[in-house]
């Protein structure tokens, strides 16, 4: 999968695989300048599914505008648009 983010916005991706056991194994997928990769190997009859976070981890402001958020200010972040295209194989034999 590939993950395309706003550079400078602060984000941060990862993947969730859950099994069938019960158990989760969380992946971080490192972004570097705003994209980032990473294959996710698994058997189907060992998991369930599998979730994309896409988090907006900002913390810049534009302080001073009377607001509750930190500082007073607004946040200079909000509403950045993500990408992600991912694409499943199955794996020859």
């Amino acid at each position: 999968m590939s993950v395309s983010a706003t550079r400078g916005s602060g984000a941060a991706a990862s993947a969730q695989v859950f099994m069938t056991s019960g158990k989760v194994a969380n992946l971080p997928i490192r972004l570097k300048r705003g994209e980032g990769s990473r294959v996710v190997k698994f058997a189907g009859s060992r998991v369930r599914r599998v979730v994309v976070v896409l988090a907006n981890a900002s913390t810049r402001y534009d302080c001073g505008e009377r607001t509750q958020f930190a500082c007073q200010g607004v946040p200079r972040d909000d509403a950045q648009r993500f990408g992600l295209t991912a694409t499943v194989v199955r794996a020859q034999r």
